[in-house]
């Protein structure tokens, strides 16, 4: 019996029969965002919540559930009874960046690259900027943009804070939907480029 979660394989209709969505108020035990409709097992009875918390390869924690010897990740099983579509090749996007909050109203549909758009920021970031690093042969605040793996760079600049803005530009044109958990927020940013401390 896998527990291997079965991201891309498609979702049975079965789950039409068994399984109902519920709201979700606490993001965490035991809400998971599915219940029970009929009893399922001896720990599953109907009304229950469904699934199991679980940490992911990234280390967030995601709700699963056991279905027919497959493990299926909550939040698209919850999108596909509450769209009847199933999400097949696309990824499941929490817009909070709360994996526990499968409520509908969280979940829109995203490939890997819209995906990556809405994560938090990496914790090896030295510029405390999204797509902006310090590039030291040149001397040179360097502003990029990654998109459907194709590595697009922005330019050069002496101000840090002119690198975040060109990276904002090309994310607001660019990323459409994706754009407000990605952009920078340049009110919080300091620089100390000559200009700046001019």
């Amino acid at each position: 019996m896998s527990n291997s979660i079965a991201c891309r394989k498609p979702l049975p209709s079965d789950f039409f029969n068994w399984l109902a969505v519920k709201p979700i108020t606490t993001f965490g035990r035991p809400e998971s965002g599915l219940i029970w409709i009929d009893r399922r097992a001896s720990n599953a009875p109907a009304g229950a919540w469904a699934g199991c918390l679980t940490k992911q390869v990234n280390g967030h924690a995601q709700w699963k559930i056991k279905f027919n010897k497959d493990c299926y990740l909550v939040s698209r099983v919850v999108y596909f009874l509450s769209t009847g579509h199933d999400p097949g090749k696309f990824e499941i996007d929490h817009i909070d960046k709360n994996s526990l909050n499968n409520n509908i109203a969280n979940l829109r549909l995203a490939d890997r690259s819209q995906q990556n758009h809405n994560r938090c920021m990496l914790a090896s970031n030295s510029s405390g900027a999204r797509g902006v690093s310090w590039i030291a042969s040149a001397q040179k605040w360097r502003a990029q943009l990654r998109i459907h793996k194709k590595l697009t760079i922005l330019g050069e600049y002496d101000c840090k804070l002119e690198a975040a803005i060109a990276y904002n530009t090309a994310v607001a044109n660019l990323c459409e939907d994706f754009y407000r958990s990605k952009a920078n927020d340049i009110s919080a940013l300091t620089c100390t480029c000559a200009r700046c401390y001019s």
